[in-house]
């Protein structure tokens, strides 16, 4: 929190504890990223998913800088 992040970044194999921890304490979101093609259904091929990941970063980002206002 005293660094200033705005997303915690996970991939969603990775265990939940520790993030969920730390975004209940700081308020701030946790964001799934996808490391594989078909990881998510609709991540047909690579832009697909790259498209996916870069679209759940901005949607937390929005949501964080919307909240400060």
């Amino acid at each position: 929190k005293n660094k200033n992040a705005k997303v915690i970044i996970k991939e969603y194999f990775e265990e939940n504890r520790t993030p969920k921890k730390i975004a209940e304490e700081t308020g701030i979101r946790i964001v799934n990223l996808s490391q594989a093609v078909g990881e998510p259904e609709d991540a047909k091929d690579y832009l697909s998913l790259m498209e996916q990941n870069v679209s759940l970063l901005e949607g937390a980002l929005s949501e964080q800088k919307g909240s400060a206002s």
